[in-house]
């Protein structure tokens, strides 16, 4: 594959597929999303092991879009970090050029959506983890102080038992 409107089509198609991929990543967001609110945790492991598949699938798509570009590049004797969408499309043509523009503006669509969910994750991600960390607080501060609960439960203190429950009562 040498023609430069070979890679360019290359290059389309793999934007494509990025933009598929981000809506696959929206998607496993709103369903961690979800898991996170109802404290599901089967479910929130398995839409982040979803995710680390889709992040792989990525990279690899990526590094193809980047060999291309770097092909292309070599061939036009511009650097691949300097091809820009809009360099692209200048190269394409008017046909490929505008298959080249929605497909850069359906990746620009998709990694806003993106990026307008992971603030909510995160959100909900730190106050799990908060809570979470206050309960374990409790319960190390409780089993330190030796406290323990006796049959009418009222808290007792005790000196040589670090027991939160005394199961003697």
């Amino acid at each position: 594959m040498n023609s430069r409107l070979d890679h360019i089509r290359v290059v389309a198609d793999l934007l494509n597929e990025q933009a598929g991929l981000f809506d696959e990543i929206h998607q496993q967001l709103e369903r961690q999303h979800s898991a996170l609110a109802a404290s599901d945790t089967g479910s929130l492991r398995c839409h982040t092991e979803e995710l680390e598949r889709i992040h792989r699938l990525m990279s690899g798509v990526d590094g193809r879009r980047r060999r291309h570009l770097e092909a292309l590049g070599s061939g036009e004797g511009i650097p691949a970090e300097r091809m820009t969408l809009g360099s692209l499309v200048e190269l394409a043509g008017p046909a490929l050029g505008r298959k080249l523009s929605a497909a850069g503006n359906r990746l620009k669509e998709g990694l806003r959506r993106v990026e307008s969910l992971r603030p909510e994750v995160e959100s909900l991600l730190e106050k799990n983890i908060e809570f979470s960390r206050r309960g374990f607080t409790w319960l190390r501060e409780a089993g330190r102080g030796g406290e323990t609960y006796d049959k009418s439960a009222r808290i007792r203190q005790s000196e040589t038992d670090s027991r939160i429950i005394d199961r003697t009562a």
